[in-house]
């Protein structure tokens, strides 16, 4: 895996005037998976910051603006952790993203998903939209990730969904939030390497995002 300085020097050799660095913050104890880095992150996090800070400091000369970010994952209840992550340090940009509904890390496995019936995956896509309008009114980000994550390992349950009478009012309530709160709304092309072989967010959620004018970030 590339460090913080060959993706540096990467950008700069493509001529580009501007790079971010956003790596996932840690979590708060009780929240992971049954495989994890967490340990290691805890441990490198603040030499990340330190990398990242130092090429900042030799970037001007280079003509590149280095970004200081990171990726806070959003758990209901637990925004005080998530606010003195954020405080700990003068990031330039935050990402929050949601990866849990409590305790339970849902983009981690197909086996978990396969033994739901889809009553209740679509229940899971209800609160993963309320979380979202949560997070959105925290005001602790600028840029929301991977607006349909959940969609990760039960990609046509998903699509059924936002056929429901239901789900486009959510939706639209999440999006809304995000810009009547001065956020950009990511579009990922991750999904295309997951199970649901889909960017991030789909095309439904994308045409509400673009009736709202919804900034976005790439």
């Amino acid at each position: 895996q590339a460090s913080t300085e060959a993706m540096y020097l990467a950008a700069r050799e493509k001529g580009l005037a501007i790079i971010g660095f956003s790596e996932h913050s840690p979590r708060p104890q009780g929240y992971g998976y049954p495989s994890d880095y967490q340990e290691k992150l805890r441990a490198g996090f603040p030499l990340y910051v330190e990398e990242v800070r130092r090429l900042a400091q030799s970037g001007p000369s280079d003509g590149v603006s280095v970004l200081l970010g990171i990726e806070v994952d959003y758990i209901p209840g637990q925004e005080a952790y998530a606010k003195a992550l954020l405080q700990a340090q003068d990031f330039d940009y935050a990402i929050g993203g949601l990866h849990f509904q409590q305790t339970w890390g849902f983009d981690f496995s197909a086996e978990d998903w396969s033994a739901l019936p889809e009553d209740e995956r679509f229940a899971i896509y209800a609160r993963y939209y309320a979380d979202l309008s949560a997070m959105c009114q925290s005001g602790l980000f600028h840029i929301a990730a991977h607006p349909d994550l959940i969609k990760l390992f039960s990609v046509e349950s998903f699509h059924r969904w936002l056929d429901t009478e239901q789900a486009p009012l959510l939706v639209k309530n999440a999006l809304t939030a995000m810009k009547d709160n001065g956020m950009a709304m990511e579009i990922s092309s991750a999904g295309l390497r997951k199970p649901c072989k889909e960017i991030y967010p789909c095309r439904r959620v994308m045409s509400t995002a673009a009736a709202l004018h919804l900034p976005v970030s790439f």
